[in-house]
C-alpha cells in the first residue's frame, strides 16, 4: 500500500487510532479519530461570586495543570442554571431562599487561535 494517501477533511490532531501497520482493514472501516483544533473550548466551573464579574466576550487567560500550559482565549457563553430573575439563590428545604447559591456554574471557555 505505498501508494496508498489518506486524507481527513478537516485539519487536527489524531486523538483515537484503531488501525496497525499491517493490519487488514475493509471499506468504511474507522481507522482514526481527528479532533479538530481550530475551535478548541472548554466548559469551567464558577461560583456565582465569580460569574457575576464575567461577561461573553471578555479576554482570560486559560491554564491547563496537566499539560503545564496557558493560552487566550474568551468567555463564549454563560450557562447560567437559574433564572435571572430567581435572585441567584436556590430554594431551601421548605420552599423559602437560602441566600447565595452554592452550585457552580458552567461558564464556556474558548480558545483564540
Amino acid at each position: 500500500m505505498s501508494y496508498c494517501h489518506i486524507v481527513a477533511p478537516v485539519d487536527g490532531i489524531v486523538n483515537q487510532r484503531s488501525a496497525e501497520v499491517g493490519a487488514r482493514t475493509s471499506q468504511g472501516q474507522r481507522l482514526i479519530v481527528v479532533v479538530q483544533i481550530d475551535s478548541v473550548w472548554a466548559n469551567a466551573n464558577f461560583k456565582e461570586t465569580q460569574w457575576k464579574k464575567m461577561h461573553v466576550g471578555q479576554r482570560v487567560t486559560i491554564s491547563v495543570d496537566s499539560l503545564g500550559e496557558t493560552s487566550e482565549g474568551q468567555i463564549e457563553s454563560n450557562q447560567r442554571a437559574m433564572p435571572p430573575d430567581s435572585g441567584g439563590s436556590a430554594p431551601a428545604p421548605g420552599g423559602r431562599r437560602s441566600g447565595k447559591s452554592r452550585r457552580a456554574t458552567p461558564i464556556r471557555l474558548s480558545a483564540i487561535p
